[in-house]
């Protein structure tokens, strides 16, 4: 399935929450070199309009009242606009960097969100902390699909979801991660299409479905270093 990015309820009811947002995220870009992306209108497509897909996606596809946490988030997208769009999805956002999470702390008390909660900790730090609480986990420019899913795996519910966000590469990506989902806990669901500015992006979905073959989190690094993947394939 695919669609053009349009002004949906959840754009046209935070539109100056955005607008506070973007002036923000400028200011405390200098400073702090926050993202890359440094351009006003950039910032509102390709970090506000990119994260307000999800959100209009998570809101047809899952119901409400749900806990969500977003893995690597930098400097808070799409946890940010998924919290100022969903009111009733209590929202978590992860990164290992202090001055990422510290930009989010500062804008929730900026733009008043009460349900976003940044962490400062590494992904399997966390895992180790709170075990399999969540409903979704989604994910946006942390890691490859299969590193992805190890990641996922040891903080989602059974039956609940995971949510990637990709652009190029998606096939050779889905790939990988369908060789390692199985011993994740994972199956596949779809790959949802849709064109944003003149980029053609996905959001992937995979459900747990059991837990894990293997114990996990592994420790901190091993999913990047030493992948899954690689370990079926030799397996293969």
């Amino acid at each position: 399935m695919m669609f053009h990015v349009k002004q949906t309820a959840n754009t046209t009811n935070n539109i100056e929450v955005f607008d506070r947002l973007t002036d923000y995220l400028l200011k405390e870009n200098d400073v702090h070199n926050l993202t890359g992306i440094k351009d006003r209108q950039e910032i509102q497509q390709k970090h506000i309009a990119d994260s307000l897909v999800l959100s209009d996606y998570i809101h047809t596809n899952h119901h409400g009242d749900e806990s969500l946490c977003d893995l690597g988030t930098g400097c808070g997208f799409p946890a940010l606009v998924l919290a100022i769009a969903n009111k009733d999805l209590q929202v978590f956002a992860l990164d290992s960097i202090a001055k990422k999470i510290n930009f989010i702390k500062a804008s929730t008390d900026l733009l008043a969100i009460k349900n976003l909660f940044p962490v400062c900790i590494r992904v399997e730090d966390y895992a180790k902390q709170v075990g399999s609480c969540f409903d979704l986990i989604v994910a946006r420019s942390l890691a490859r699909l299969d590193v992805l899913l190890e990641y996922a795996s040891p903080l989602l519910k059974i039956n609940g979801h995971f949510l990637a966000m990709k652009s190029i590469n998606l096939e050779e990506e889905l790939m990988l991660g369908l060789t390692v989902s199985a011993s994740c806990g994972f199956k596949y669901v779809s790959s949802f299409e849709y064109v944003l500015g003149n980029q053609t992006r996905y959001i992937v979905s995979f459900i747990k479905t059991s837990e894990a073959q293997l114990k996990l989190p592994r420790k901190a690094g091993f999913a990047k270093k030493f992948p899954l993947s690689k370990k079926e394939a030799n397996n293969g």
